[in-house]
């Protein structure tokens, strides 16, 4: 099955279907296991299934910015304080708004 063209899509299927089989929307969470949400629902899902890229994107801009204003150094901390959850940045999934 990992010559299929899309193989490389396997971890979503799987989170899909792990998701689908957790007793609530909390313990389907990989990313997030305090999430708001009372039931698990397609559209819990949906936006269960991108966290991890979501918060990849939203932590490289937010670095890159930080690289822009303040340094590397600065912006590497930024990310290994996170990463080490010295720091905790409130709802890391929402979208980026350009300013």
């Amino acid at each position: 099955m990992n010559d299929f063209k899309y193989a490389d899509k396997q971890k979503y299927l799987d989170f899909i279907e792990d998701y689908s089989n957790a007793s609530n929307a909390a313990t389907g969470s990989k990313v997030d296991a305090n999430a708001n949400v009372e039931k698990k629902t397609i559209a819990t899902l949906e936006g269960e299934t991108y966290k991890k890229e979501a918060i990849a994107i939203n932590r490289l801009a937010m670095q890159q910015r930080i690289t822009e204003l303040y340094g590397r150094e600065l912006a590497d901390k930024y990310i290994e304080d996170l990463e080490t959850h010295r720091i905790y940045r409130h709802d890391e999934t929402a979208n980026i708004i350009a300013a």
